[in-house]
């Protein structure tokens, strides 16, 4: 009965529904639902046209299991499976490091993501520009991490090339605004904050519309959170060791970019720890060889010390005797004898030049830089090239009294050589002492030049890394170009930047970073860096010796590491064929015996050099064919 009850009221509210009077209820109030429309189209056109677009790139990458934990996962897996307990994997370690905000920050540095150029519109949002930009702004990821704000710079690039540039940033947490025009290209802006340079792009041009730009310069670290924040990092499946990696970002090109550097830097951060975990196991191996060989060689010791108490031989004069740089051609003959032996335990350091004008510090800065990797449990050899009397042929040999530190440690050897006139054999002489030093177990080796451009070329052909350093505000850049040391130079340090002369030493280096773009590449394919540091104060040691490690790692990468070495190699092979002719011909017993008298025929105007030279040389051929 209650069932039909309901069904006949249900019939009757069916029938009592009116839609034509409900339509023309609700009609009358049309004008609002047009206002609510288009109050809806407007919000939906001022929300597109001031937010900018957020594009997802997404990629995949594959992270290897180290075979030994595969094992014991794979054993454990089944258990895990029920429950029993959980069990990190090798792969979600991985992927934590990939998320690490420490490598995000070196993408983010090495990318230079940490500075974002925007064109400016005048209503709607900023087009943001990456590569497509007219203009790169450049400062040091050092300089931003200590901003405490953004930097705000506005661009104007009018019709007539000019480009004036408006500057907002923080210095002790005040405000501050400067202003500056340029009328071409490079242009450097000073702050006290830090050094911005703006340089233009090959492609840029004077354009018919001023071109108005505005740049934020950010903390890489705050950086590196947001593009943290914006990355996702998951497994394609929970069997499988693909991650798939997509990132967030308002260009397409930069999240492309991003994740590209990102898998490459995790890739070489994860060669480089299994490289440190090998030559770890090497070195505990060559510890033990070394305990042996000690033990073993306690027998030849006893046996060298009664040949040296009975007068049989001397050891240690004839040693002596072999290694002094003496001008004598026997005890050349010994050297090299020597030095042939040493050879296959040679080659295992890293060469460094150092070169510099006089006065750019040097000696101290050497001094400093030792002590820094005598820290790192390294052997360091110093060879100083000093520079001799052209009158007196002397030299006060006093680079070991400026290194007064490293003078003093047991696991540094530091050897001043004069030139004495001939760069030719000094040369050898050094090459030759590199040698020896790597024999006796020095794995890194300085060759300090004379500095006033005598020696960088013989230098820089006997070395791994060639470092410039350089002082601010000398007048010597433009020398240095001249003489074509900063196209030989794999780095450049601006000394002394502490105290008054920091900003002075901040302004060079951006100098420098700009005269290296009018340079060729270097045939390495390696960009010269340059960094400030003070060798008094000992800052900016670390940041140095990183870019050392980077260059040796890149070259070696590459190839062009044993390609140099070889270079050298077949380059020193010719010069000692030089010097061995030369040797010869000068200790030839009839050359001796008439070259006084020649040459006195030249002095008087008997004869002319080149009859005099003539007649040597075929005096020089005769006595060697009859002595055949």
């Amino acid at each position: 009965m209650k069932e039909d009850l309901y069904d006949d009221l249900f019939d009757e509210k069916e029938e009592k529904t009116d839609f034509q009077a409900l339509f023309f209820k609700y009609v009358i109030h049309w004008p609002w639902f047009i206002a609510s429309i288009l109050i809806c189209m407007a919000l939906a056109f001022i929300y597109l046209r001031y937010q900018a677009p957020v594009y997802e790139v997404a990629s995949s990458v594959l992270i290897k299991e180290d075979d030994n934990k595969k094992s014991a996962n794979n054993a454990l897996a089944a258990m895990q499976d029920f429950g029993m307990f959980s069990m990190t994997s090798n792969f979600d370690n991985e992927v934590e490091i990939l998320k690490s905000r420490t490598l995000i920050k070196k993408v983010v540095s090495h990318l230079n993501l940490y500075i974002n150029i925007a064109q400016k519109q005048p209503f709607g949002y900023d087009i943001p520009l990456y590569k497509d930009t007219p203009f790169d702004v450049f400062m040091t990821a050092e300089e931003a991490d200590k901003l405490d704000e953004n930097i705000l710079l506005d661009l104007t690039y009018d019709t007539l090339g000019k480009l004036s540039a408006e500057v907002s940033y923080t210095q002790d947490n005040e405000k501050q605004k400067a202003q500056k025009s340029f009328d071409k290209l490079p242009a450097i802006l000073p702050l006290p904050i830090g050094v911005i340079t703006i340089s233009g792009r090959d492609s840029l041009s004077i354009p018919t519309e001023p071109i108005k730009l505005k740049v934020t310069i950010s903390k890489p670290t705050a950086v590196a959170i947001g593009y943290s924040s914006a990355l996702t990092i998951e497994p394609t499946s929970k069997t499988s060791t693909i991650a798939a990696v997509s990132l967030k970002n308002t260009n397409v090109q930069r999240a492309i970019d991003f994740i590209n550097d990102l898998i490459a830097v995790y890739n070489i951060d994860t060669n480089t720890e299994k490289n440190e975990v090998a030559q770890k196991s090497a070195d505990f191996i060559e510890e033990r060889i070394g305990i042996i060989n000690n033990e073993l060689g306690t027998t030849e010791n006893e046996l060298a010390a009664f040949k040296q108490r009975a007068g049989l031989t001397d050891l240690s004069s004839d040693a002596q005797l072999a290694l002094q740089e003496s001008s004598k051609y026997e005890h050349q003959q010994m050297a090299q004898e020597i030095i042939e032996k040493c050879l296959p335990h040679a080659g295992k350091s890293v060469r460094i030049g150092i070169t510099g004008v006089p006065g750019a510090g040097k000696s101290t800065s050497i001094d400093a830089f030792g002590m820094h990797l005598i820290g790192q449990g390294r052997k360091l050899a110093v060879l100083a090239i000093d520079p001799s009397s052209e009158r007196s042929k002397g030299s006060i040999l006093g680079d070991k009294t400026r290194m007064e530190a490293l003078s003093r440690e047991k696991n540094a050897f530091i050897r001043p050589s004069p030139s004495a006139g001939s760069l030719g054999g000094v040369a050898r002489k050094t090459r030759e002492t590199i040698v020896l030093c790597e024999a006796a177990g020095f794995d890194t080796i300085f060759v300090e030049t004379v500095g006033v451009g005598q020696s960088e070329t013989a230098v820089h052909s006997m070395v791994d890394f060639f470092l410039l350093i350089q002082l601010a505000g000398t007048g010597d850049e433009l020398q240095g170009i001249k003489r074509g040391i900063m196209e030989m130079a794999d780095g450049i340090i601006i000394n002394k930047a502490d105290g008054d002369n920091l900003e002075k030493a901040k302004l060079a280096a951006a100098q420098f970073r700009n005269a290296l773009h009018l340079f060729p590449a270097p045939e390495s394919g390696w960009s010269p860096k340059v960094l400030t540091y003070s060798g008094y104060y000992n800052l900016g040691i670390k940041e140095i010796w990183d870019m050392v490690g980077e260059y040796m790692e890149f070259t070696q990468k590459n190839g062009y590491f044993n390609y140099k070495r070889n270079e050298q190699a077949k380059y020193w092979m010719y010069e000692s064929i030089n010097d061995t002719l030369r040797e010869t011909f000068y200790h030839n017993p009839a050359v001796e015996k008439m070259l006084n008298f020649t040459e006195q025929q030249v002095l008087n105007n008997e004869i002319s050099s080149f009859v005099a030279a003539k007649r040597m040389m075929d005096l020089f051929l005769e006595n060697l064919s009859a002595k055949k």
